[in-house]
């Protein structure tokens, strides 16, 4: 191009001698560099990625006059207005310094225009123009809320109502036209998007949530901005209440303590041996039964009695297997072992070591006779057989 130039200017001198008088042109002004910070330019390419915040330094191999390097550089910007610049002068004024007043925009086309520039000893440069993109910038997430609750913070957001709404403000303006759907997920409930303060708050609400769920705020890192800034993507979960509606009846406080009396009851009942009446050490026990925790279910039986859980000849029938079958268990000096099986009344060892009397739980179980026996009614027949349970 600077050949084309060249010879452009040559025939010009020719024409213009009216005695055809043959002029030699000046010589050619060599241009050495053109760069933005530490990227060069070219000439016939466009090229990306240019500091916004660096000037343009333009270097010859000769000083240059001063007014026509100002004259003939600009700088454009896409709608070709021009940028203000500011001049400088290094290396004994062979390269200049051409610094925009204000910062350059990201994401953003420019044109620098040099025109002829003479150096000082009359060396002609015939000029040329660089194209560029400036650097894409990154779009930050400024702000996030859920509810006036802080999603950039590292606590975890729970116990939020099935309707919520999620504030976000961004550092650019985000384009009105985007499918925001695209790019904001929380599945898989259905988003409603507004945009305001000129594009860089967007408020988000939801379709109804389910109670006591999982959610996940999804941006897509494909998210630009109105400008085409890049967005790094962002992850929140958060998750919503339990649901405050009573799953059954409400019941007082009363009513409340009877329920957990007549369940605690029900243990000791309803896995009761059937052959022994007494209780099981685990629900699973099979026929093992436990000496002490029968001694809490023969108490739990008279309160069982009083509370109409069960009727009084129920609660009878079952403490008089009890004691006939006790009569006959194994015992040790009259002391009962920590289990026995409930078919047969035989020892099973609670361990190696511990295949007899076990006086804690015994301590149990006499305990609760004796309730029983200050409990029963000595003028009934079937009662007053059962106070006179005795060991031999």
């Amino acid at each position: 191009m600077n050949k084309i130039l060249y010879s452009f200017i040559f025939c010009l001198f020719l024409s213009c001698n009216k005695d055809n008088e043959v002029i030699v042109p000046p010589d050619i002004l060599q241009l050495s560099a053109v760069r933005v910070g530490t990227v060069d330019l070219e000439l016939d390419n466009e090229v990306d990625q240019i500091p916004i915040d660096k000037g343009v330094v333009i270097s010859f191999v000769l000083p240059l006059d001063k007014q026509s390097a100002e004259t003939a550089i600009s700088l454009k910007d896409t709608d070709q207005n021009n940028v203000d610049l500011i001049f400088t002068y290094l290396d004994d004024d062979k390269t200049v310094s051409a610094v925009p007043v204000t910062e350059l925009l990201k994401n953003t086309q420019y044109e620098l225009q040099i025109g002829q520039i003479t150096s000082t000893t009359g060396e002609v440069y015939p000029g040329g123009t660089y194209k560029f993109k400036t650097q894409v910038g990154t779009l930050l997430l400024v702000s996030a809320s859920i509810n006036n609750e802080d999603m950039l913070s590292g606590t975890r957001i729970i116990d939020l109502p099935t309707s919520f709404s999620i504030e976000m403000v961004f550092s650019e303006p985000l384009a009105a036209d985007l499918a925001f759907s695209d790019f904001f997920k929380v599945s898989p409930l259905t988003l409603d998007f507004e945009l305001s303060e000129e594009g860089k708050k967007i408020t988000i609400t939801a379709s109804t949530a389910d109670y006591l769920k999982r959610y996940l705020l999804d941006i897509s890192p494909n998210l630009e901005s109105e400008q085409g800034f890049l967005f790094e993507g962002f992850k929140k979960e958060f998750y919503t209440l339990l649901d405050p509606t009573f799953k059954f009846p409400e019941i007082s406080e009363e009513e409340l303590l009877t329920k957990i009396q007549e369940q605690t009851f029900k243990y000791f009942w309803d896995f009761g041996h059937p052959v022994s009446g007494l209780t099981r050490e685990r629900n699973s026990s099979g026929n093992t039964v436990t000496i002490g925790g029968s001694g809490f279910g023969v108490m739990a039986i008279l309160v069982s009695i009083e509370r109409n859980f069960i009727t009084r000849q129920e609660g009878i029938d079952r403490l008089e297997t009890i004691v006939n079958f006790l009569e006959s268990a194994d015992r040790f000096h009259g002391a009962w072992p920590h289990w026995m099986d409930g078919n047969t009344g035989n020892t099973i060892p609670f361990s190696a070591n511990d295949d007899g009397a076990d006086l804690v739980e015994t301590a149990f179980m006499i305990q609760g006779l004796l309730t029983v026996r200050q409990y029963l009614n000595s003028a009934d027949t079937q009662e007053l057989i059962i106070t006179d349970f005795h060991i031999n």
